[in-house]
């Protein structure tokens, strides 16, 4: 594989970012989250989330390109919990199950990481039993705050907890 670019994402990347997003949720997130509910996901319904989201400016958005591909995204923002302060959130990381294992997760988060913190606290959500997306943020350095919040999907209750930085 060549050299990964870290770019400003646009809007003509919203169909790729989309694709990522689907395939990874359905990788990672297989023996977590109810099979139909994962097969449900669609990516137009995700790329017009991304046209939009790109198009307002009001995230940080970031993808990696190897090989003229996008092969991962990364989004953050201003935190979106009162109890977290004013500190910055990171909203999503995906890399595309064939790429991961490469450093462009690792890539992503130390640029977003860099264009968000100025000095401030970064948090990030992430699900409880994702336990490979826990232990890749404690790599760099996040670790949990004590925030929980649960997730409703179908019949299935998911605990997702912040990580601080």
């Amino acid at each position: 594989m060549s050299d990964i670019i870290i770019r400003k994402a646009v809007v003509a990347d919203a169909p790729a970012m989309a694709s990522i997003h689907v395939r990874t949720w359905q990788s990672a997130y297989a023996d977590i989250m109810p099979a139909d509910f994962l097969m449900t996901l669609s990516e137009e319904k995700s790329t017009a989330f991304w046209i939009q989201e790109l198009s307002n400016g009001r995230s940080i958005n970031r993808v990696a390109v190897a090989d003229s591909q996008i092969i991962g995204w990364a989004s953050g923002g201003p935190g979106r919990n009162p109890d977290a302060g004013n500190i910055a959130e990171i909203y999503a990381i995906y890399v595309s199950p064939e790429s991961q294992g490469r450093g462009t997760g690792r890539q992503l988060m130390q640029r977003l990481t860099e264009d968000l913190s100025q000095g401030s606290d970064i948090v990030l959500w992430v699900l409880e039993q994702n336990h490979s997306a826990i232990g890749f943020y404690a790599q760099l350095g996040f670790a949990p705050d004590g925030a929980t919040k649960t997730l409703r999907i179908e019949s299935t209750e998911l605990v997702e907890i912040r990580l601080r930085k």
